[in-house]
C-alpha cells in the first residue's frame, strides 16, 4: 500500500516591515482598511495569524493576504511581522487573498465588487476572474454590475447610512435609463438620509419626474382626494412636471367648488355608482315548463 507524500510544512519567519511594499496593492481586496480596531487588537493580543507575502524581483515583498495587519503593524511602529513567504503564481495568490478574506467574513459587498471590478478593468474576462477567485461566473457577472454605477454612487456607499441596498435601487433604475443625471438626487439624500425602502420609492419618483411621467401624487376617487407625503422641489419637477401639477390642482379646486355648491343648495354630493346600479335590474325571464314528464 503506497501513501502520498506529505505536504511541505509551512514555514513562518519574521520579515522586516521596511522590506514590505504596503503600497503595492496588486492583490488588494479592500476599499477601506479600517485600521484602528485592528491596531488595538495587535497591541493588546499580539499577532494571531501570519500574513502571506511574495517576493518581487527587486527584493521587496508584496502582500498577498494581510494588508490590514501589515498596515496596522506599521502604525504601531513594529519592526518586523510574522509572515509566510510564498512563490505562488498570480492565480494562486489571487485565490488565497480572496478566500482568506471571505473565510474571515470581514469582506463587505463593496470590497467584493471592488475586487471583481479591479480584475475586469485589468483586462481579465469574467470567466478568467471566476477562475482566479474560485467562484461561479454568474457571481462575477452579478458583481460586475457595480462598475456600471457612477463613481458618485460607489463613493457614497458606507457614508450617511447609504448601504448596498440603496445602491441596488439606483442600479435597477439606471439599467432602464442609464443617461439620467442623479447628482441632485444624491445631494438630496446626503442632506436628508432615509432607509433603503424609502429611498427606493424616491428613486422611482425621481425618474418619473425626470422622464415627464410624474403624477405628482394626486389621486381622486369620488369625493376623496389622496395626496402622498413625498416632497418635490419645483426645480426637480421641470416644466412638464409643473404643468402636470397645475392641471391636477385645478381639478382639486374644481371638485371643492362643486362640493360647496351642492352643500349650499342642500343637495348631497353624488355617490359613486355601484356595479349593480350601472348594470341596472336583471331582465325578467319566462320559464316554459315542458309537458313531457322528467322521467320519460
Amino acid at each position: 500500500m503506497t501513501s502520498s507524500a506529505p505536504s511541505p510544512a509551512v514555514t513562518e519567519e519574521q520579515i522586516p516591515l521596511a522590506d514590505i511594499d504596503t503600497d503595492d496593492e496588486t492583490f488588494g481586496t479592500r476599499v477601506d482598511l479600517n485600521l484602528d480596531a485592528l491596531a488595538d487588537s495587535l497591541k493588546n493580543d499580539g499577532q494571531m495569524v501570519a500574513v502571506h507575502l511574495r517576493q518581487r524581483a527587486d527584493g521587496k515583498y508584496q502582500i498577498v493576504a494581510g494588508f490590514r495587519r501589515c498596515n496596522a503593524a506599521k502604525l504601531l511602529e513594529w519592526q518586523t511581522i510574522r509572515a509566510v513567504v510564498a512563490t505562488d503564481d498570480d492565480t494562486t495568490c489571487w485565490r488565497r487573498a480572496w478566500q482568506e478574506n471571505m473565510a474571515r467574513r470581514s469582506m463587505t459587498a463593496t470590497d467584493r465588487w471592488f475586487t471583481v471590478g479591479k480584475l475586469l478593468q485589468a483586462g481579465h474576462s469574467q470567466r478568467e476572474v471566476a477562475n482566479l477567485l474560485g467562484v461561479n461566473e454568474s457571481t462575477v457577472s452579478r458583481d460586475a454590475a457595480w462598475l456600471r454605477l457612477p463613481q458618485s454612487v460607489r463613493g457614497l456607499v458606507g457614508q450617511h447610512g447609504f448601504t448596498v441596498n440603496h445602491a441596488v435601487s439606483l442600479m435597477v433604475a439606471l439599467k432602464r435609463q442609464p443617461l439620467r443625471n442623479i447628482d441632485k438626487l444624491l445631494v438630496a439624500y446626503q442632506l436628508k438620509p432615509c432607509p433603503a425602502e424609502v429611498f427606493a420609492v424616491r428613486v422611482r419618483q425621481y425618474f418619473a419626474v425626470a422622464g415627464g411621467r410624474s403624477k405628482t401624487g394626486v389621486k381622486f376617487k369620488g369625493t376623496t382626494v389622496t395626496l402622498n407625503e413625498d416632497k418635490l422641489d419645483f426645480d426637480e419637477l421641470g416644466e412638464v412636471g409643473i404643468g402636470n401639477l397645475e392641471t391636477r390642482l385645478r381639478r382639486v379646486l374644481g371638485k371643492i367648488e362643486r362640493w360647496r355648491a351642492l352643500t349650499a343648495s342642500g343637495e348631497s354630493a353624488p355617490q359613486q355608482q355601484s356595479l349593480a346600479d350601472k348594470v341596472g335590474p336583471m331582465p325578467t325571464v319566462e320559464v316554459h315548463h315542458s309537458a313531457v314528464p322528467n322521467n320519460a
